[in-house]
């Protein structure tokens, strides 16, 4: 016996997706400019008028307490912290933040000579670091050192510094990534376990020999136990981590390389964020440096720090749609974010979200992948309706979309269109064809 029955068929048409050239800005990535606050000084600083710099979604916030050093933060101290907080998160620029008790390389000499009075600070500044989660991309260091960077400092021994780390993860219940100065102070903090919301922030890529990692006027007792480290150390420690390490600094003027050699670098150190005019006279060298593609280096690198996700192409094929992804920058997603397919029709009236089941957070700086995405039975409804189909990619601990490197993408990418399309289909009965 033969029976007829209605089957439902897809036309796709792919979008004709192409690369975007001009500067890419995203969230949580790119070059940052240093704002510096003196916390016992509020009454020198105008919040209204803040120097902003167009293209970049982040900066580095320093917290000076220098003026606390012997006593606990006050009420002062502390709303003027928060003041400060909401304006970088009112004008969306993303939080890099330090708190330090030295802006001038003195960090012996002004930070506190007991470490218990480090740890109330931290207790104190934690909670209202803790509201402002969302617009703090990372933490650099443990408050202590010059310049807030774990060196000159007598709280260098491994215990002080774990105690240092735990005390501000308590603080602000783990919610902030904890970023240090080099792979051996995320040994200690990791201990035998996966490294989480830890980083690493370097302040002497390509500094040649001369800034290898000792420091000649630490104490005999906290010096002892320091590793000299260097650029080869901290690529082998982030090539060994299955979890991606939220990495950034500056890059001071030393050893010369050719253009080749410095994107080589920044991939294999998997860099998310760079000083945008430190050291001048190496931004002045990338700056100068013109690449085949018309661009300089310098805009290059801006264009490739942390992650740059590309979507190349997209096709329907054996009942699922198959999506070439390339991530073009240096580094991971390095938070989690969701990949979103969004199917729309009637002018967005009508509208299917659904979660692609892809680790957009796996796709590493240089790699090609595909996703797939399968859209369940029963979903052909809507027979003789185009349907655009769009791609999203959305992070997670503030919703905020994240942006494809293509050209035409907002907060979503249009990836191509289809139409349902019925009809009769004849089989034998018994066939389960």
């Amino acid at each position: 016996m033969f029976s007829w029955t209605k089957r439902s068929k897809r036309s796709f048409y792919a979008e004709n997706l192409k690369r975007q050239q001009k500067p890419y800005i995203a969230p949580g990535r790119g070059w940052y400019h240093i704002y510096t606050f003196r916390l016992g000084r509020p009454e020198k600083v105008s919040l209204d008028w803040l120097p902003d710099y167009p293209g970049e979604t982040l900066a580095l916030v320093r917290l000076d307490i220098r003026d606390y050093a012997s006593r606990e933060l006050d009420t002062l101290a502390l709303d003027f912290a928060e003041q400060i907080f909401r304006a970088f998160q009112e004008r969306k620029k993303e939080m890099i933040l330090r708190v330090c008790y030295d802006t001038e390389g003195k960090g012996m000499e002004r930070e506190p000579q007991r470490i218990f009075v480090v740890q109330r600070h931290m207790q104190a500044l934690g909670s209202f670091a803790e509201r402002y989660a969302d617009a703090i991309l990372t933490v650099q260091g443990v408050f202590v050192g010059s310049w807030g960077e774990m060196h000159t400092s007598r709280f260098l021994r491994p215990d002080q510094i774990c105690l240092l780390a735990q005390t501000w993860q308590e603080a602000t219940h783990h919610a902030l990534t904890l970023s240090v100065r080099k792979p051996v102070h995320l040994r200690m903090l990791a201990g035998n376990r996966p490294v989480r919301g830890l980083g690493l922030y370097d302040d002497a890529m390509f500094a040649g020999a001369d800034h290898m990692g000792t420091f000649g006027d630490v104490p005999r007792e906290a010096a002892d136990w320091e590793e000299p480290w260097c650029a080869a150390d901290e690529q082998a420690y982030l090539s060994g981590q299955d979890e991606n390490i939220l990495c950034g600094g500056e890059a001071l003027a030393g050893i010369k390389l050719s253009a080749e050699a410095v994107l080589e670098e920044l991939q294999k150190m998997q860099v998310t964020y760079l000083n945008s005019i430190y050291d001048p006279a190496r931004m002045a060298e990338w700056k100068a440096c013109r690449l085949p593609s018309g661009k300089s280096l310098y805009e290059e690198i801006g264009s490739r720090l942390g992650y740059r996700i590309c979507v190349l192409c997209a096709e329907w094929k054996k009942g699922s749609l198959w999506v070439t992804l390339k991530n073009e920058g240096f580094s991971a997603v390095c938070q989690k974010t969701d990949l979103l397919l969004i199917r729309e029709c009637d002018e967005g009236k009508e509208q299917k979200v659904q979660k692609v089941p892809y680790e957009i957070c796996g796709l590493k700086g240089g790699q090609t992948d595909v996703a797939k995405v399968e859209i369940a039975a029963g979903e052909d409804d809507g027979e003789g309706k185009e349907e655009k189909l769009y791609l999203s990619m959305v992070r997670k601990k503030d919703g905020k979309p994240l942006p494809f490197a293509n050209e035409g993408a907002g907060s979503r990418l249009l990836i191509g269109r289809w139409m349902v399309q019925g009809g009769l289909h004849g089989r034998e009965k018994g066939n389960t064809d």
